[in-house]
């Protein structure tokens, strides 16, 4: 079955909002994140803003270049991907219970992150290995 990947995910524009998304949720409620002792400590913001360097080779690729590099490359997206998706993963995990608009809004920038940028990274990196184009 062949792979279906939406190539505005990976656009300097989309990964920068999602970083942006995650900032602004984080400082909505700052003050209730604060109450709750809730903290996040697993760098999201840096894997997120990461993505943007890793891509730009990937982007940069015509065929001629050196496959091991552009495989090495691929490769470290897929480990951000995945460390991305860990991360969010713990931190809906600290926001369960929080409850109201703040958990709700958290929970879903969190899903987002998961799906457009971790999970969608490890799958790019599987569409560009299979050798699709």
């Amino acid at each position: 079955m062949p792979h279906v990947i939406d190539l505005t995910k990976n656009t300097d524009a989309y990964m920068t909002s999602l970083r942006t998304q995650w900032q602004e949720a984080k400082a909505d409620y700052a003050a209730t994140l604060e109450a709750k002792k809730i903290t996040f400590s697993k760098g999201l913001g840096h894997m997120l803003d990461r993505r943007l360097a890793l891509y730009k080779p990937i982007h940069a690729y015509r065929p001629g270049n050196s496959l091991l590099i552009i495989k090495g490359q691929l490769n470290s997206l897929k480990a951000n991907g995945k460390a991305i998706k860990e991360a969010a993963t713990a931190y809906q995990a600290r926001i369960k219970g929080l409850g109201g608009p703040a958990e709700q809004e958290l929970r879903t920038i969190l899903d987002t992150i998961i799906k457009d940028a971790g999970q969608y990274d490890i799958d790019y990196v599987a569409y560009k290995l299979s050798g699709a184009e």
